[in-house]
């Protein structure tokens, strides 16, 4: 998908829409009124004019009398094409046209046009203009009207079939004028979330309000009919078309819409005007009577009222509650948010999306960023917090370990965060303490991984130093691969930074740990298996690993020796390691925080019996005494898989019995980022699996034995398009 699509220096999807008027046949095969039309339309504010590509010849075989003499009036001069959009460049208005014939694409291309639509009777009719215009990989707008779901597809399709992402769709009705029950506005927002592309507004309606809640609703382009005058005989000129007047109002009303829905602040707070009226009516304790020095402070001795001075009323409420600031509270973190509140403590919470679930139990929650660690220490200072606390993400984790730095508060040391982050250094201090790694480069240009490449030899994997999850990551087979994985690693590290390594053959295995009052404990082994393909996609995770049990022995003894030369004295550890066949065990990293998808929050926890979310939160309070008993056997007690369940690609989703899964005896969460209505998209990394299981067991066979029953009781409909 493209977030945004330029269109001679127009970012649309960007801040404004992208407002056409829509001339038609309005000109009435006048080149005079043609080119008052875009006078008038360049001055009501219109940043494109459309016309039509209309030839009676090109366009129909022996048509009737009445056909031929109907459509002779929608003629656009084919001369004109090249004229009006000289014109339209010294007015400073976007020129493009519709075409509805073949040659009209190569006359819009001899005056290299920008822009292409095609309308829904091309779209649903006629794929060979689609494919014409696809390998042109230019911006194209598709009009739906009268084309049918299954018809899109194939327009999509196409355009894919030539690697343009330049699609842009409108919501369109084919009824002229079009009542306001007949709108369907929400379908527009449908084609968004099915097709993943910029959306938008072709309206036929009456009046202008209409256009406007479309970019309410998230339209980045809006077309509209446009006339000099409604009285003139054609048939885009009737009541639905806009006059000069009407279309200013509208280009007006449509700029008022973007500042009101602008998000000019990233932090959820009242604006400076506001503070001024809201200090003035804030509620503070006043004292009822004398209250002497060294007596107890409590509701019988205070009363509430609003007051310019004195301490406030929220401070009093709140004044036996630990403030916990939260970075990064996501559904990933909800088991160790519920146990926060379960205690009963101030929570303050932050996170990149504010419908996050983990939101809902904060006391007060930012839209924030993970990264940003000046907003986060404003945050910190603001509320006054007492402890900072994130598991399972290298990005929260950095801006974690610097609040509280600056804050002096307890958690892991900036050290450890940079470890954890960046994989170079952390290989480079690993190697110094003789822990086995693949043969590594840091490359930070082409040349420098060609020849990272040539020492190595092939296979090898190509990643980022520092970005998330498996973002970035591939393994490239071939000279041929090796450039685009570059540029995918260097565009996922924030560094800039790319390491190149040798390719290990073998079982991937996640180790995972934590440091307790009495000092680091390997706690849980897994092992991994992946999809086939380029990119290293989890297919399933089963704890305990499928290994003898020397071999598990030996890999928990491993990672305690990576976490001791590191140095990580706080909280969850989590390592990935590679076996081979000899039983070689390679490091692959180890960070100084849980593992995602539920591994710290709920895996670990469920697996050890052990309450790590309050262990981990009494650590960032001060509060932590508790000690485990050491095992070289680790610490599990059951079994569990984490799996991941995929839908099928293009298919809309009717249904999915989640409830009812999410209540069976042996689910311990089960999750989809699919809903009902939702099209299902490809999977491009482990962060788009397109659901996740977590289930349990007593051993790995009745685990196995569970999660059969479960694919047998799935059931997901699809709509039949």
């Amino acid at each position: 998908m493209c977030n945004t699509i330029n269109i001679s220096g127009f970012e649309v999807g960007g801040l404004n829409t992208f407002v056409i008027a829509d001339v038609g046949s309005n000109h009435k095969q006048d080149l005079s009124l043609a080119k008052e039309s875009i006078d008038a339309a360049a001055e009501a504010g219109a940043n494109a004019i459309k016309f039509q590509s209309i030839n009676l010849d090109e366009l129909y075989y022996k048509p009737d009398k009445e056909t031929s003499s109907f459509i002779k009036k929608l003629e656009f001069p084919e001369k004109w094409h090249g004229i009006l959009s000289e014109y339209c460049k010294k007015r400073g208005i976007l020129f493009f046209s519709s075409p509805t014939y073949l040659r009209a694409v190569d006359l819009l291309e001899d005056i290299d046009v920008s822009l292409y639509k095609l309308a829904s009777a091309q779209i649903g009719t006629f794929p060979q203009i689609v494919d014409k215009v696809a390998q042109l990989n230019k911006p194209t707008i598709f009009s739906t009207g009268i084309s049918s779901y299954n018809e899109i597809i194939n327009a999509v399709k196409i355009f894919q079939k030539y690697d343009n992402d330049k699609y842009m769709i409108l919501h369109c009705n084919s009824i002229y004028p079009t009542p306001a029950e007949k709108v369907n506005m929400q379908l527009m927002t449908t084609y968004k979330q099915m097709f993943n592309c910029l959306v938008g507004y072709s309206d036929h309606t009456i009046g202008t309000h209409i256009a406007t809640l479309a970019v309410a609703m998230g339209a980045s382009i809006i077309e509209k009919h446009f006339t000099l005058d409604r009285k003139l005989k054609t048939p885009d000129s009737n009541d639905f078309a806009s006059d000069p007047k009407e279309f200013k109002k509208l280009v007006h009303d449509i700029r008022e819409v973007e500042e009101a829905g602008r998000n000019r602040e990233s932090r959820l707070d009242i604006q400076d005007e506001e503070k001024k009226f809201r200090d003035s009516i804030l509620y503070r304790i006043v004292s009822k009577k004398v209250i002497t020095k060294g007596s107890l402070i409590n509701e019988n001795v205070v009363d509430y009222k609003r007051n310019e001075e004195g301490i406030d009323c929220r401070d009093f409420y709140n004044r036996n509650k630990k403030r916990v600031l939260i970075i990064g509270a996501g559904w990933e973190q909800l088991e160790l948010i519920r146990e926060i509140k379960k205690m009963g403590f101030y929570i303050v919470a932050t996170h990149p999306f504010i419908n996050n679930e983990g939101m809902s139990l904060a006391d007060v929650f930012f839209q924030k960023n993970s990264r940003d660690i000046h907003s986060h220490l404003e945050i910190a200072k603001t509320y006054r917090v007492d402890g900072i606390i994130t598991d399972n993400c290298d990005y929260s984790f950095h801006t974690a370990s610097i609040v509280a730095d600056a804050l002096d508060l307890p958690f892991a040391p900036i050290r450890s965060a940079m470890y954890s982050n960046d994989k170079y250094t952390q290989r480079l201090v690993c190697q110094q303490k003789q822990i086995c790694q693949p043969e590594f480069y840091l490359v930070e240009d082409f040349k420098g991984i060609e020849k990272a490449a040539k020492k190595i030899g092939y296979p090898l994997i190509v990643k980022p130093v520092d970005s998330r999850g498996t973002f970035g990551i591939n393994i490239v087979k071939e000279d041929k691969k090796l450039k685009s994985a570059f540029i995918e690693a260097i565009v996922e590290s924030p560094s800039r930074r790319v390491i190149c390594e040798k390719f290990i053959e073998g079982t991937l295995v996640t180790v995972d740990g934590f440091c307790f009052y009495n000092g680091h404990e390997s706690l849980t082994v897994a092992s991994r298996s992946f999809e086939d393909g380029e990119k290293p996609v989890t297919k399933e995770i089963v704890y305990p690993a499928q290994f003898e049990e020397s071999l598990k022995i030996k890999l928990l003894k491993n990672h305690h020796q990576v976490v001791e030369s590191l140095g990580y004295q706080y909280g969850h550890t989590h390592g990935e390691y590679l076996v081979d066949k000899q039983q070689n065990i390679f490091l692959v990293e180890c960070a100084n925080r849980g593992g995602g998808v539920y591994t710290s929050s709920t895996i670990v926890p469920e697996l050890t019996e052990l309450n790590l979310n309050k262990i981990m939160l009494h650590q960032s309070l001060s509060m932590d005494k508790f000690s485990v008993k050491k095992s070289q056997n680790g610490h599990m007690k059951n079994s569990i898989i984490l799996t991941f369940f995929d839908f099928e690609v293009g298919k809309v989703i009717k249904s999915i019995n989640t409830e009812e899964l999410k209540a069976l005896p042996y689910v311990l969460k089960f999750r989809t980022i699919f809903k009902e209505k939702d099209m299902v998209e490809s999977i491009e990394n482990c962060a788009t699996r397109h659901s996740m299981l977590v289930i349990k067991g007593k051993n790995v066979e009745e685990a196995y034995c569970n999660l059969n029953d479960f694919k047998s009781k799935i059931n997901i409909e699809y709509y039949n398009l």
